[in-house]
């Protein structure tokens, strides 16, 4: 039911971008090409595809079962299927290397001796260069064979500039897959990943050849700010050599910390990509893109909401009070819910998209049970309010719209003679936060007040606090410290705060001063706001989002040059 779940949200997510951000752009853009000639293309090319995926797969099971006769012929397919697949990605010669390693590692998986799955690696890889050598000098005869007139056609072909294509599809698949943290299964247990990830690192990669090929750096709409990641960064990497020199170099620290930020500044360049190359109307789309994708969520929590309080039959995949979509945290989700409200009240242009925007997302951040995010919430809206993107009006409707949800879920729920579910249908955050809850969280902040203490000026070092495994009852996860600015005091110490919060305390101050004029700014200005209200009691700056909006924002100066 998880994974019905999931694509359930893909879809609303995808129908919501589409409805509100892209479709009308991908209608304009994609229906002259849809041709005969271009179906009839595709139809070609997945024939082929077919006539050489299907060998290659047969050549695989036939070489490791006359290894391994012992292991499913079923088995060998799923594996080998893993082993095309990464010798097809692109970070070595003709597979070579990667090819074997995951032979090892997948057919291993299967029963297949190590030796074994090696042997079949190596003969595929060897028939495979056969088989090219041959096909090379094929080709390059039937080359030299044709006419000048073919070739002069050929050159007369135009050309698409794919990489203008990526720089728009790249972000926009971003901002709407950046909702989805999922753990997917592995061999040892369960990865946590997010779907965005390989999409903002390859769309980064394409913003830094960007910039190496024009030899300029990114520009800004804040002075500083290419030098204030490099600052970060430099902050975060020693950070990390103090840590590994006082408890040792720990996976934490290293991959979720300081590899991890790097996948921040991905996502921040993914979205300065579109605004470099698509200009304002490419921001735009992106950014409602991503509104319309949360809608999609919310409304897809919302109805799983209803279904739970209407009937005890099906499995109860959300929690009322306690939602958590696809971020797997209420926490997380609530904030995500944020940044959409960020980018909808200030480029939703009818008033009353606005209002059923403002609904939607104020029901489902109240099923989410987040404290912080309703306090983030409503100062959100005060800050909109003040630059004049938001009315009391239109907030007061919003807020009739999602209480008008939560009585209409609570109605369902009274056809349930379970009085527990007619209780659960309106349930949201609780005013008073548990015992259980409020020692986990003065614990937290006592240690990490301590231990900043103990190293005020460079911090005790990347991955600190966790090392200290401390563990609340039954979690099975070490604690973390519950606000931002504390793990920064802690790990990064007094110089690693100033690092960090001298930048966002500069566009806070500068956007604000444009807000009402300029609706990037405020949208900049808005993010900072949400930011730093629910980073105060959690830790928010590993969330993607924020760094993909606040990026895209950011980059509006490049507009002055492709637009002109």
């Amino acid at each position: 039911m998880t994974f019905i779940k999931i694509i359930c949200g893909l879809v609303a997510a995808i129908c919501g971008a589409s409805w509100l951000g892209y479709g009308a752009l991908a209608r304009q853009t994609l229906a002259p090409l849809f041709t005969a000639r271009l179906i009839a293309q595709t139809f070609i090319l997945l024939l082929l595809a077919l006539l050489v995926q299907i060998p290659t797969m047969a050549a695989y099971v036939l070489a490791t079962h006359a290894l391994a006769p012992q292991t499913k012929v079923d088995d060998l397919l799923a594996a080998s299927t893993i082993v095309m697949f990464a010798a097809s990605i692109p970070i070595s010669f003709a597979g070579w290397g990667v090819r074997e390693m995951s032979a090892i590692a997948a057919l291993g998986a299967v029963g297949v001796a190590v030796n074994d799955a090696f042997a079949a690696a190596i003969v595929i890889g060897a028939g495979s260069i056969l088989a090219m050598t041959f096909l090379l000098a094929v080709g390059g005869a039937a080359q030299g064979g044709k006419h000048s007139d073919e070739k002069a056609l050929e050159a007369a072909i135009p050309t698409r500039d794919y990489a203008q294509a990526l720089a728009w599809c790249l972000p926009i698949a971003a901002a709407v897959s950046v909702l989805f943290q999922i753990y997917v299964p592995i061999g040892t247990g369960l990865l946590n990943v997010n779907l965005a990830d390989p999409i903002a690192l390859l769309a980064g990669s394409l913003f830094l050849l960007q910039a190496i090929t024009t030899r300029t750096l990114p520009r800004w709409r804040v002075g500083g700010v290419n030098i204030a990641a490099v600052a970060a960064t430099v902050m975060l990497g020693a950070s990390l050599l103090i840590g590994a020199s006082r408890f040792g170099l720990t996976d934490w620290a290293l991959i979720n910390r300081f590899v991890g930020w790097f996948v921040l500044l991905a996502f921040a360049a993914t979205g300065a990509l579109i605004t470099t190359v698509a200009g304002r109307k490419g921001l735009r789309v992106m950014l409602l893109s991503y509104v319309g994708a949360a809608l999609g969520v919310a409304v897809i929590e919302i109805v799983l909401v209803a279904i739970s309080e209407l009937t005890n039959e099906l499995p109860q995949l959300v929690e009322p009070g306690n939602i958590e979509a696809f971020a797997l945290n209420r926490n997380f989700f609530a904030f995500q819910l944020l940044m959409a409200a960020c980018v909808g009240i200030v480029l939703i242009e009818s008033q009353r998209l606005r209002i059923v925007t403002l609904a939607l997302l104020m029901a489902a951040l109240w099923y989410s049970g987040s404290r912080s995010g309703w306090l983030a919430f409503l100062t959100t809206m005060v800050a909109a309010i003040s630059t004049r993107h938001a009315s009391i009006k239109e907030i007061a409707f919003g807020l009739a719209g999602a209480a008008a949800c939560i009585g209409a879920i609570a109605a369902i729920a009274a056809l349930n003679s379970s009085p527990g579910a007619q209780l659960g249908a309106i349930s949201g955050p609780e005013l008073l936060p548990s015992s259980g809850s409020t020692a986990e969280r003065l614990l937290s902040m006592t240690r990490g007040w301590e231990m900043f203490l103990d190293h005020p000026i460079f911090g005790a070092g990347l991955g600190a606090f966790r090392n200290l495994n401390i563990r609340t009852g039954d979690s099975v996860i070490p604690l973390l410290i519950h606000s931002t600015p504390l793990w920064l005091m802690a790990e990064l110490g007094l110089i690693g705060l100033i690092v960090f919060a001298a930048p966002g305390l500069t566009i806070l101050i500068t956007q604000f001063r444009l807000a009402r004029t300029e609706p990037m700014a405020a949208i900049a200005f808005l993010c900072i706001v949400s930011f730093a209200v629910m980073g105060g009691p959690a830790e928010m700056i590993y969330q993607r989002t924020f760094w993909l909006i606040i990026g895209a924002t950011l980059a509006v100066p490049a507009l002055a040059t492709s637009e002109s």
